[in-house]
């Protein structure tokens, strides 16, 4: 079927139209259309029993006999064959860390987050194999699978949060660097807090062009655009840090990527979750 230019249509569309118009004038009427021959809608196909996938193993590694205000999340995916699993009992106000090796099925950790509720966070460590990150609100520990305590880092004193606003932070003791945000903006020091620059102004966020309906929206709201949560990546090379609104800090409106060594930036906009211990 040839395809008639768009220059064309203008045309063609109203000249389609004038003639309809001139039928009904006349009299006449479009021939009718034939009806299409009734038939039974077909039969739904019934609904296959849900099983794994080829190669998928399905395994029961926790069962509660009271599921009422249990919720469970992955703080982050398997690694090594193990699993970290946050399991939270909001009746018992029971938060817990829990651990598990997925070939043999057993757990291998229970570890008490209550005291740190809700200003931790669990992340893998790239640092050293087969262990994991558990921040807090002053410090961090590298743990293994089962919980044995491997390094500890605890945020200098010139630094921790006072009467301003706090936003998360994030160090790298091997790399003898610490970034923290607050509402300045972000900033990267060494481990011990000295050296400490400004590298990244809130300020930077409003002289973004593509964020121009953004910053109107927290505007006639009247929150603050703050930059929240930066993390050290490539060995400290690199600093991910997401941006949204200084009062409301479950969700981030996008995310920056700071190259510390030439002070380059990538932005990229999107709405993520960013709760306090993610």
């Amino acid at each position: 079927m040839p395809v008639i230019p768009a220059k064309r249509n203008k045309r063609l569309l109203p000249l389609l139209l004038a003639a309809a118009l001139s039928l009904c004038a006349c009299g006449g009427e479009p021939p009718a259309a034939s009806p299409a021959p009734a038939s039974a809608p077909p039969e739904p196909a019934p609904l296959a029993p849900l099983s794994a996938g080829e190669g998928v193993v399905v395994q029961t590694l926790f069962s509660s006999r009271d599921p009422e205000g249990l919720a469970f999340s992955v703080p982050f995916a398997a690694r090594d064959g193990k699993l970290l699993v946050e399991a939270i009992d909001s009746g018992e106000r029971d938060f817990r860390l829990l651990g598990f090796d997925l070939e043999t099925g057993e757990q291998t950790l229970s570890l008490d987050l209550k005291k740190h509720w809700p200003n931790y966070r669990i992340r893998p460590d790239l640092t050293v194999p087969g262990t994991f990150r558990l921040d807090t609100k002053n410090s961090f520990r590298r743990m293994t699978w089962d919980g044995e305590t491997v390094a500890e880092y605890t945020l200098p004193w010139s630094v921790r949060p006072g009467q301003g606003c706090w936003y998360g932070w994030d160090a790298l003791p091997e790399e003898d660097k610490l970034v923290w945000t607050d509402e300045k903006g972000l900033w990267l020091a060494r481990a011990d807090g000295s050296g400490a620059a400004l590298v990244l102004p809130s300020e930077a966020i409003l002289e973004r062009e593509e964020f121009f309906y953004l910053i109107k929206r927290h505007q006639e709201t009247g929150s603050r655009l703050a930059f929240r949560r930066p993390w050290l990546m490539d060995g400290g090379r690199h600093v991910a840090v997401g941006f949204g609104s200084a009062n409301y800090q479950q969700y981030s409106d996008g995310l920056v990527v700071l190259d510390t060594g030439t002070g380059e930036t990538l932005w990229q906009e999107g709405s993520f979750h960013a709760s306090p211990h993610t």
